[in-house]
């Protein structure tokens, strides 16, 4: 019987390489609670563009479709205290539940506060 994997996986913020507001988010003082529903979408578009080549989406994408994850894998997310890591986090586990074979109730969004991301 194959044991199920637990994963946890840090997000970085390649899954919003080319977005317009990537540059924005990345200067300090936005914080986790700013709402970032424009910079997801711009997200989803670019990702809606790399659906037939998942590995290009992002880093953690490209980590997480090589190590076998079934339908019981469970996977935790652990983003900074950001609003850039909060709106490529949530776009993230968007594509994880829908590319991979995960269920939606065991992929878990974990926030790092005071986590600073050095750039």
């Amino acid at each position: 019987m194959q044991k199920d994997k637990c994963v946890i996986c840090t997000i970085g913020t390649s899954i919003a390489n080319g977005c317009e507001l990537q540059l924005e988010y990345f200067n300090p003082g936005h914080a986790w609670e700013e709402d970032t529903k424009i910079f997801e979408q711009q997200i989803n578009l670019r990702v809606t563009g790399l659906k037939n080549t998942i590995h290009k989406i992002s880093a953690e994408i490209n980590s997480l479709e090589r190590l076998g994850l079934t339908t019981m894998s469970k996977v935790v997310l652990l983003a900074a205290d950001n609003a850039a890591s909060k709106a490529c986090a949530n776009e993230l586990k968007k594509i994880l539940n829908k590319f991979l074979v995960l269920r939606n109730k065991i992929l878990k969004l974990s926030v790092l506060r005071g986590y600073k991301y050095m750039m």
